[in-house]
């Protein structure tokens, strides 16, 4: 299992403010590079790592790797946060506030800060008070905490209302749907209104037209993800792109 850790990297996929119309953030995606050279997707590997029960090792390994590379971006000047995405023991492990606090001793809070956690296992959620204590000791340390996949089935409303989330990413599912079906639509304003008022910022998933980014926008997201603004991007194509595109003035004019 050391060699396959050897070969897991972060790739990573720009996150759009809509407002401000730049780059705000990236979403860390784990990757695993064969000794052929072939580029992994999780669905190939995340079992093996079931199969032997390194899930949690897996969380603390992209947790690191992405504050590590927050540090040297921090230091040459690139001003973004980065959410990473675990699985749904992370919230409910029994050495959670120890692990939590050795992050808060290894990383300045400036860091910290700029690290958000993505809860992918929505359905894991419900009734888990211990899991809503330990989101709230995130948030004290100053981790940023989203909910990812809003609008799959797995989800639900009264998530909005027992967990205190920073963020919200409404699914690609939904998002695919626009601007052509109008119930989608209707859902997509309605969930935008929701979180406003309950102080989340949404983040639409999955955007790959301009028709898409001028409904979403009209809708009142905060920020956009998708193959329209980039495809996900290993460390040093992401760098060498965000030194050019941080602005998002070619992204927001080009035409499809």
């Amino acid at each position: 299992m050391q060699l396959v850790y050897e070969q897991l990297a972060l790739y990573y996929q720009p996150k759009m403010s809509v407002s401000k119309e730049k780059i705000v953030g990236a979403e860390a995606l784990i990757r695993w590079t064969n000794s052929n050279g072939e580029v992994k997707l999780p669905m190939s590997f995340l079992p093996l790592f079931e199969k032997y029960g390194l899930i949690r090792n897996l969380d603390d390994f992209v947790i690191h790797r992405a504050l590590d590379q927050l540090v040297i971006w921090n230091y040459c000047g690139i001003d973004i946060s980065i959410s990473v995405n675990v699985s749904g023991e992370f919230f409910v492990r029994d050495d959670f506030e120890e692990r939590l606090e050795s992050l808060g001793k290894q990383y300045d809070a400036k860091i910290i800060e700029l690290l958000e956690i993505e809860i992918l296992e929505s359905s894991e959620l419900s009734g888990r008070k211990k899991v809503c204590e330990n989101i709230i000791k995130c948030k004290e340390l100053g981790f940023k905490i989203s909910l990812d996949d809003f609008g799959t089935g797995y989800s639900s409303l009264d998530y909005l209302t027992k967990f205190d989330f920073n963020l919200v990413k409404i699914d690609r599912e939904l998002i695919k749907h626009t601007p052509f079906c109008k119930a989608t639509s209707i859902v997509l304003k309605g969930v935008v209104d929701i979180c406003r008022s309950l102080g989340f910022k949404t983040l639409a998933e999955g955007v790959e037209t301009r028709e898409q980014l001028i409904c979403l926008s009209e809708y009142g997201f905060d920020l956009i993800q998708g193959y329209y603004v980039a495809k996900p991007m290993c460390t040093l194509e992401f760098e060498r792109w965000i030194l050019k595109e941080i602005d998002c003035s070619t992204i927001i004019s080009k035409s499809i």
